[in-house]
């Protein structure tokens, strides 16, 4: 996987993270269904074997989780996955 296939992805992601903070009802599709809302923002498909999830810590912020499924059988850049390390919007 390229950065240039993620990309629209994670700008997706972080709208909607940010528009959560002050939307509950774009917090709660995001809550019930990260990867769709996002692949809906992004108008792309999140690559077979990744999985994306959000939660909404105590502290009131989103929190975006990236998980490689164990059979996914591509590279994923490094920038790709600093870019959503940090984990709030």
């Amino acid at each position: 996987m390229a950065l240039r296939d993620f990309e629209p992805l994670i700008l997706a992601a972080n709208q909607l993270l940010q528009a959560a903070n002050g939307d509950p009802a774009v917090a709660e599709r995001l809550l019930e269904d990260a990867k769709g809302e996002i692949e809906r923002a992004a108008g792309k498909p999140v690559p077979e074997g990744v999985v994306l999830s959000v939660r909404q810590g105590s502290d009131q912020r989103f929190y975006l989780s990236v998980a490689i499924d164990p059979g996914f059988e591509g590279e994923i850049d490094d920038w790709v996955l600093e870019a959503v390390s940090g984990g709030t919007a």
